[in-house]
């Protein structure tokens, strides 16, 4: 015997049923426009002598959207181990470059900083320099403009050049003609790491007056932090000089004197593996008999 349901009941499982059904879901939000990027990244150092010293670095530029944007560096600053210092840091290329963008750029930066002109600011160059550099960028879009920072970071050790100072002049006399000159000289070395001195060129002036000159080819070597001293050897001819002159010579008196010329100076420093120094020092020394 079939079992009939009353209407009532069929009634209210059709409303149940129906009310169990998942709503659809609002309609989603179209998709944000992705942010552009830019990443700065340290890739080396340049140095012909110990200051000036070029950073090189390079920006990578992303625009993830489709449409093109212009992109500019709109500011820079640098810090020098946790120090503000903009002065004396030349900023390559000039911040007026425009650069329009679509996909990916590269575009290569240089702080060139003057080593002699920081020093003098108070920062020590006897120990690792830190170089943190902010990039501010501006990305154009047609109806926005985006704003995005970079930031990068150069370790470096500086070098500093050897420091030259004449300990007293002495006279060979082993001939009356022709005669020899010995000057005795102290080398400082500041830097942390040993250098080696070679290919001394100089002159010797005595008086205002050109008195010999000479070379040497032997190293000299200088550890890290350390003074040494050696002995330089000039040849003279007597026939051109003032009677005057040559007196002084003779009896041993105190010239004044100028002493200048370079040397080849080399280290072990990966972007400086050497350089050529120069030198010139003046003041009163004692001329003895050696």
């Amino acid at each position: 015997m079939t079992r009939k349901f009353p209407l009532f009941f069929i009634f209210i499982l059709i409303i149940f049923t129906s009310s169990c059904k998942t709503p659809a879901p609002p309609d989603s939000p179209p998709p944000q426009p992705k942010a552009p990027e830019a990443v700065l990244v340290f890739t080396g150092i340049q140095a012909d002598d110990p200051s000036p010293v070029s950073l090189d670095f390079l920006l990578t530029a992303v625009n993830s959207r489709p449409e093109t944007a212009d992109m500019s560096i709109v500011n820079w600053n640098a810090e020098i181990n946790g120090e503000n210092i903009n002065d004396g840091i030349v900023f390559k290329p000039e911040l007026s470059g425009i650069n329009a963008l679509s996909g990916q750029r590269m575009i290569p930066l240089t702080l060139e900083l003057d080593m002699e002109f920081i020093s003098g600011r108070g920062i020590p160059l006897s120990q690792d320099m830190e170089i943190d550099i902010i990039i501010d960028t501006l990305f154009v879009y047609e109806n926005e403009d985006s704003p995005v920072r970079a930031w990068g970071k150069a370790v470096f050790t500086p070098v500093q050049n050897p420091v030259f100072s004449i300990i007293d002049i002495a006279v060979l006399k082993d001939e009356l003609i022709n005669t020899k000159f010995m000057v005795r000289i102290k080398v400082e070395n500041p830097n942390p790491f040993p250098v080696s001195l070679s290919s001394f060129n100089y002159e010797l002036y005595g008086d205002g007056r050109f008195w010999a000159d000479g070379s040497e080819k032997n190293s000299l070597d200088v550890p890290g932090l350390e003074t040494k001293q050696t002995d330089l050897y000039l040849g003279m001819n007597f026939i051109d000089m003032s009677r005057n002159l040559l007196n002084q010579i003779i009896n041993l008196q105190n010239v004044e004197y100028r002493f200048c010329g370079e040397a080849q100076v080399s280290l072990n420093v990966d972007y400086l593996p050497h350089f050529t120094d120069s030198f010139e020092l003046s003041g009163y020394s004692r001329v003895y008999d050696y």
